[in-house]
């Protein structure tokens, strides 16, 4: 069920509840599937998803504070790029990765 749904020029963030019985790899897969058959037949261009995605699983308590991330966007990268960002979630997450599997 979605929750939240926002983004900026280059990206999309969801925050969904999914149950234990869902995969998130086919959630992920079914939203690029069905999204960019939307974005092509609507706005008749091409579209495509990058190949991967990040996932991060929030605690009840933090979903009002997602739920404002989410929505302030904008204003949040006026102040900090795509690729920042995303390095500093893994980072804050405890996840490592090598920055040449990223883009």
């Amino acid at each position: 069920m979605p929750l939240q749904i926002g983004g900026y020029d280059d990206h999309e963030h969801l925050l969904v509840s999914l149950k234990s019985k869902h995969r998130l790899d086919y959630f992920v897969r079914d939203v690029k599937a069905d999204s960019s058959v939307f974005i092509r037949k609507e706005f008749d261009r091409s579209f495509e998803w990058q190949k991967g995605y990040g996932a991060f699983s929030v605690s009840p308590t933090a979903l009002p504070a997602v739920r404002r991330y989410i929505a302030d966007q904008r204003q949040h990268h006026a102040k900090l790029d795509f690729k920042s960002e995303y390095r500093d979630l893994l980072s804050r997450a405890g996840v490592e990765f090598d920055e040449k599997y990223l883009w």
